[in-house]
């Protein structure tokens, strides 16, 4: 009986950590891991690691989009408080994605538009806004970075903000302000947000983002 309750309260224990390390990996991800829940968790993984199982599971996630088998598969492996790294033929699969996009960083760079404190690119690849909008960033050396993709159903432009360590503004606060100025709807975190912006707005929308940068 002592010996089932301790290996019930060691199995306890490991999935307080997994859980831990999961909400760790999300808080790195989603820019948050300044906030006051996050900052306390996020330092206690190596920040390697973390980074490494983050991404390859976020790109395993991207690439199977149509697989329903595999993304179950994804579901079932964490619910037993396994590793992202433990998900079989995950790692293969974030491999491939990879190579699909460094070669579509490729074809972004020539499309990159930059302005005074932004950097902005039309999302025209196959890859998410949210993963587009990081290059923009990355490569621009701007303090902030958006990717704009027209949905015709709606008659509007849907909008993926970042912003680097140098933007002072909360990118959350002042896309909602300018949205709704322009007809549109945004908001978001300080640092990640989204907008939808109508068709004959995106203009007006890009300038007074940029503008209200500094």
């Amino acid at each position: 009986m002592h010996k089932r309750t301790d290996l019930f309260k060691i199995q306890e224990k490991a999935g307080r950590a997994c859980a831990t390390f999961f909400a760790a990996m999300g808080a790195l991800t989603d820019y948050m891991e300044t906030r006051p829940v996050a900052s306390g968790i996020v330092p206690r993984f190596d920040r390697q690691f973390l980074m490494l199982e983050s991404t390859a599971l976020s790109y395993m996630i991207s690439a199977s989009q149509r697989d329903d088998d595999f993304l179950v598969k994804i579901v079932d492996t964490l619910a037993k408080m396994k590793y992202p790294h433990d998900i079989r033929g995950g790692f293969e699969i974030a491999e491939k994605y990879a190579r699909k996009v460094a070669n579509a960083i490729e074809s972004i760079q020539e499309s990159i538009v930059k302005l005074d404190n932004i950097a902005h690119a039309p999302s025209t690849i196959e890859l998410s806004s949210n993963m587009v909008v990081n290059f923009v960033l990355g490569s621009s050396g701007k303090p902030a970075a958006m990717v704009y993709k027209f949905k015709n159903d709606i008659k509007s432009y849907v909008v993926s903000i970042r912003g680097s360590s140098d933007c002072k503004v909360h990118l959350g606060r002042l896309t909602n302000e300018i949205a709704s100025e322009l007809g549109g709807s945004g908001g978001g975190h300080e640092r990640a947000c989204g907008a939808v912006i109508p068709k004959d707005r995106l203009e007006e929308f890009i300038k007074a983002l940029d503008s209200r940068i500094d």
